[in-house]
């Protein structure tokens, strides 16, 4: 299951498997307009979360992920250190992408 984790407030992509869009009016009238088309746990966080809250949340909350994608959050030092123990982390265009080490596909 590849999960997206979006800090962008205009996000207008095809759903992915689960989505966590950051509050904002337009995400939430795409959210509400998906919703049958994602997840079940996929979800809505306002946008003063701890970054690395969401992430984690969307860890417990997906167990069979396989990629993380973040975007609208660059990648720190911090950020690596903290989610290197659950996959390969990549740096990618203004996020990364975390790729689990596991094989959570069963």
């Amino acid at each position: 299951m590849q999960v997206l984790v979006s800090f962008h407030t205009q996000f207008s992509q095809t759903p992915p498997d689960a989505v966590w869009l950051v509050e904002s009016p337009h995400n939430r009238a795409w959210f509400n307009l998906h919703h049958d088309e994602v997840d079940a746990n996929s979800a809505i966080f306002r946008n003063w979360c701890n970054p690395m809250d969401i992430i984690w949340t969307v860890i417990d909350h997906h167990p069979t992920w396989e990629q993380i994608v973040v975007e609208g959050l660059p990648l720190t030092l911090d950020l690596a250190e903290s989610v290197d123990r659950y996959g390969e982390v990549l740096a990618s265009g203004d996020g990364f992408t975390i790729t689990s080490m596991k094989d959570n596909s069963h």
